[in-house]
Formats: structure tokens, sequence, C-alpha cells
């Protein structure tokens, strides 16, 4: 009788650190790290997407900790930074720290074109600092490397503005220098291997909401329904390797996070 109570109270203690594992939604930085031969110096950039107007910590201090601590060279946010839904002041208290610290650079995610406030937005980040790009390339320099930066609106702001957009990357890329593409969904892949350039930053699929780690990589993405194929990673494309963010939501969705918490992404550019 002692050894089966024993039993049920190890199998029961077991299935609650199993459930504050899957249910954890403590902020994790996940890093990738790709090889260049365009590149004579190394580069570091910080990948935000989804953030959905969440909060992390008194005035978005753990995220800004996070940024802080990692000194990037770049940061770049592919969209569903602020939630239509949602308060956007919280999503603010992280833009204007970042954009007045750091190179940033950002393109739409279809929650921000579903405010149907879209220009009211884009016209609030660049009083932030940070670079909005719209079928833009901007060209900086760091550490004496060249570096071009495209982004491209969600199709949300319509098929023939966001085609218009595209074609005209396409045609501005200088596959001389190392190029990177910020577009937020990443079921268009197929799309992105016209792209000649070098690196492609997605977010959108919420890390397919449920994980099973090294058996699922998701279970549910939108625009690419169950068993979804892109939710979190590293894909090679054509030319490019696309690095899909998980995301930072955490708080507003139906569908809760299970064994897929809420990231942001490390990016180092090792020149080979």
């Amino acid at each position: 009788m002692k050894r089966k109570f024993i039993k049920v109270l190890v199998g029961g203690a077991a299935f609650f650190i199993m459930l504050a594992f899957a249910f954890d939604n403590r902020l994790i930085k996940r890093s990738y790290t790709i090889e260049s031969n365009k590149l004579k110096n190394d580069l570091k950039i910080i990948h935000i997407s989804d953030l959905h107007s969440c909060l992390y910590g008194d005035k978005q201090c753990k995220l800004i900790d996070v940024i802080e601590n990692e000194k990037p060279d770049i940061i770049m946010l592919s969209g569903d930074i602020i939630d239509d839904k949602m308060d956007e002041e919280p999503a603010f208290l992280l833009l204007n720290e970042i954009g007045k610290k750091y190179d940033c650079f950002y393109s739409t995610g279809n929650h921000e074109i579903w405010t149907n406030d879209v220009k009211r937005i884009k016209n609030a980040l660049t009083e932030c600092g940070i670079t909005v790009l719209a079928g833009d390339k901007h060209t900086m320099d760091i550490k004496g490397e060249k570096i071009e930066i495209f982004g491209i609106d969600d199709p949300e702001i319509g098929d023939e503005e966001f085609f218009s957009q595209y074609i005209k990357i396409l045609q501005n890329v200088d596959n001389k220098n190392f190029s990177v593409l910020i577009s937020h969904r990443p079921e268009l892949i197929d799309l992105y291997d016209a792209f000649d350039g070098d690196l492609i930053l997605s977010g959108h699929a919420h890390g397919g909401q449920w994980r099973i780690p090294f058996v699922l990589n998701g279970f549910i993405a939108p625009n690419q329904g169950f068993f979804p194929k892109y939710t979190g990673g590293l894909y090679d494309c054509r030319s490019a390797k696309m690095i899909v963010s998980r995301g930072l939501s955490k708080e507003n969705t139906c569908i809760p996070r299970i064994f897929n918490r809420p990231e942001i992404v490390i990016i180092n550019i090792k020149s080979s």
C-alpha cells in the first residue's frame, strides 16, 4: 500500500512538473549562427517578432535587458509588434527605448494593418527612431561593411501593393553586399526563392502554438493550417537562409502556447 502511494505521489509530481514546463511562458533567447563570405567582420542581429503589445516586466525591462546584454549591431522587427485589439502602449515602451539606442528596422505584420490605422503606426515608429520599410532598401555601413536591408508590408496591405513592393525589392538587390529581407509571413518561402540575398526574417506562425520537443514543431499556424512546416527555426531558400521567430505573444490568443516559450532571436553572422 505504501509503495503504491509513493508511485502515485511520484507520478502526480511528474505530471505537475510536466505541466509547468508545458505552459512555461518565460522569455528565452534563441541563437542562430550563419556564415557569409560577403563579410570580413562578424555581425550580430536581434530579431523581434509578434510581440502583439505584450508586456515583459516593468517598462519592458526583461526584453530591454536581453538586448542591452547582447549589444547587437542591428535590431530587426518583422511585424505584429502592435496588436489590433490590445493597448499599444506596451509595444511603444519597447520601441521608444530601442529606437533611441540602436539601428532598428521594421516592416508590418497583418495585425498592424488590421488596426486600419497603419499609416499612423508607421509614422509613430519613425518618430521613435525606427526605420520603416515598405518595398524600400536601406544601405548602411557597419564595421566597414555595406549591409542592404529590405522590408515589405504584409500581404494584408493588398495584393497589388504587396507584389509591387516585392518586385521593387527584387530589382534593387546588389548581391555583392550582404542583404536581409524582413517579411512577416514564412509560408511565402517559395516566393522568397526569387530574393537574391542572404537572409530572410519572418514570424507570424507563433511557433505553431503547441509543440512536442523533438517530435512536433507546431500544431497549427495562421495561413498554414494544421501541422505547419514553417513555425520556428532555420530554413533554406534558393540563395538565402530564412529564420522564423516563434514570437513573443503570450496573452492574447485563445490557443495557449504549449512547450513553446516566447523567444527573442539572436543571429550571429560569421565572416567565412
